[in-house]
């Protein structure tokens, strides 16, 4: 099949489900890397020294940003379809590698398996450079619909994940091991997904009529990256004889002067992404303190955000409401930029509500604006001028994320580990989510005596006084002192309502979630996971009861003193932060 499109009309046959293939490349051109975002809990579980949110994000976006600008400025020669398939093979491949690690390790944590995740973050980053660049090009020369429902795509993935990942934990979080089997079951599913894209766009999207349409008048015009594509639909490509007979015919703008005529909108592009890396998921999983909905609380807010993103993306396809004016979208995107006091007050000052509001107006805003942006920039343009802007702009996006993945760390500012002597914490992340059976009903008392630099001694005293009334150990941290929290078997019923859980009439159980309010104060005011981890274990009559403390070391790298008195005489009295240990006498 020879191609003549000259003055025919674009048909209309295959043009939705062309629209729906292009919201399933978008989903799977993001899939891979939301599912490792939104497992953060897992991951925060496996990893807590690591920062693996922040960092996991910082070793995705390098490799993303910068093999995206090699192929810019090597575009008009670039096959679009290799870019493709080897973008979604790689995200196929590396998902199964998660899954391979964590069988492989069992689902322990330390710093090889870490820089392994990273890696595959890398790999993601990628297969990102290949996709994104590839589609947003391609489809720049297609009808706007398709390049909208692609974007729409991208936000429609955070949204699935995010719902993938709230069934799955609750699920499974009732039993043994559940928060690493639904993440297993999450990176299967991810497998699946991205192989079902690698097929959909093998086999299916270029054979679309409307699909070969704009692909054979962008080579008409003189594209060379779309003749693969077109091969694969049975179209032969034949304007490179007829580029060297007229090559002014054929003549494009560079890229150079795509750019130039356009840098408002890479500006828009660039610091849309800018600000929105600047905040999600970072400073939303790390910095916005502990509230009513317990390690739900990170999800939630992700969640809101995936939702109004993609809500976001389909509202420029109401006429009356999309924007067109140059200078308004400019005006919006500086004007979003409000948003890091706003945060910034609510995190520290607001409840959950008004978070959870404006992280829902921050993904409404990106979507609508980014859609806007993709959407308008490359009207007037011919086939290969547009394929050419698409991959600028992406470059532009990648780069705005990049940049935001880097200030998110500036969030930080001010929470270094040694500058605190008051922000100590109770509850190792490796023990989170464990139970603590306790044999007998006793009257639990403990005592954490804190000798900072002369200040005064701090204390936690929680009594645990009748078979089914327990309360959990909890030392509020604030930023000068440290609270002091007497729970009464009165106040047992209410806490456990929010922090955990009854197991049997005559066996207590105390589940440590995963937002401990003390981790997340000690996060919060110190900047950094890796708090010493101290273990006491006291063997009781019957069984092993673990008593969990963590406290943060002071300048001076001084001993800090606990007794923790069981009732029955049995008591740890010293610690020893150099080796991390603890001492105890034998039971008596």
């Amino acid at each position: 099949m020879s191609m003549d499109v000259a003055g025919a009309e674009a048909p209309v046959k295959g043009k939705f489900l062309g629209i729906l293939v292009c919201w399933l490349l978008g989903n799977g051109s993001l899939f891979a890397w939301n599912s490792m975002l939104t497992i953060e809990d897992y991951y925060s579980h496996l990893f807590p020294n690591y920062h693996p949110t922040r960092v996991l994000t910082l070793s995705y976006q390098p490799f993303a940003f910068g093999i995206t600008l090699i192929m810019t400025y090597y575009e008009a020669k670039m096959n679009t379809r290799l870019r493709n398939l080897a973008g979604f093979s790689l995200f196929f491949l590396g998902s199964f590698a998660l899954i391979i690690l964590d069988v492989a390790t069992k689902g322990h944590g330390g710093l090889g398996v870490f820089i392994g995740v990273c890696i595959i973050s890398a790999i993601f980053g990628t297969a990102d450079a290949n996709c994104q660049g590839a589609l947003v090009g391609d489809l720049s020369l297609m009808c706007p619909e398709f390049i909208q429902s692609f974007m729409a795509g991208l936000a429609a993935s955070g949204v699935l994940t995010s719902a993938l990942r709230l069934i799955t934990k609750a699920a499974f979080e009732s039993s043994k091991d559940g928060l690493r089997i639904g993440a297993i079951l999450f990176f299967s599913i991810t497998c699946l997904f991205e192989l079902a894209c690698l097929l959909l766009y093998t086999f299916v999207f270029a054979k679309l009529p409307i699909v070969k349409y704009y692909r054979a008048k962008a080579a008409a015009e003189g594209s060379k990256t779309v003749a693969s594509d077109l091969a694969a639909a049975g179209i032969i490509a034949e304007q490179q004889g007829q580029i060297e007979e007229d090559p002014q015919k054929y003549k494009r703008l560079t890229t150079k002067e795509l750019l130039m005529q356009n840098i408002d909108y890479a500006i828009d592009i660039y610091l849309i992404y800018v600000l929105t890396l600047s905040i999600f998921p970072g400073f939303l999983s790390e910095d916005t303190g502990e509230h009513n909905l317990g390690s739900w609380y990170a999800l939630v807010l992700i969640a809101m955000y995936n939702v109004w993103d993609l809500i976001g993306r389909y509202v420029p396809l109401i006429p009356c409401l999309k924007l067109t004016s140059r200078k308004v979208m400019m005006a919006a995107v500086l004007a979003r930029f409000l948003f890091i006091p706003a945060f910034y007050f609510t995190a520290k000052y607001g409840d959950q509500g008004y978070m959870i509001f404006l992280t829902s107006f921050l993904g409404l805003t990106n979507g609508y604006l980014t859609v806007c942006v993709l959407m308008e920039a490359p009207n007037g343009y011919n086939g290969p001028e547009q394929n050419a802007l698409g991959n600028v702009l992406i470059v532009c996006l990648l780069g705005g994320l990049f940049s935001g993945v880097v200030l998110d760390w500036l969030w930080l500012i001010g929470k270094g580990c040694a500058s605190r002597e008051e922000d100590w914490g109770l509850f190792p992340r490796a023990h989170r989510g464990a139970a603590i059976p306790l044999a007998e009903p006793r009257v639990l008392v403990a005592d954490v005596v804190g000798g900072l630099r002369g200040a005064p001694a701090r204390r936690l005293r929680c009594y645990c006084c009748s078979g089914t009334t327990v309360a959990t150990l909890l030392l509020f941290l604030f930023t000068n002192a440290v609270s002091v929290a007497a729970i009464s078997s009165g106040a047992g019923p209410s806490l456990l309502r929010r922090y955990g859980s009854y197991s049997k009439p005559t066996t207590t159980i105390v589940r440590l979630w995963d937002g401990c309010a003390a981790l997340h104060a000690a996060q919060r005011h110190a900047g950094r996971a890796d708090l010493a981890g101290l273990h006491a274990r006291v063997r009781t009559a019957n069984e092993l009861l673990q008593t969990l403390l963590r406290a943060m070391q002071d300048n001076g790298g001084r001993d800090l003193c606990a007794r923790i008195d069981l009732g029955n005489g049995t008591r740890v009295h010293s610690m020893d932060w150099a080796n991390q240990e603890v001492s105890a006498p034998p039971n008596r």
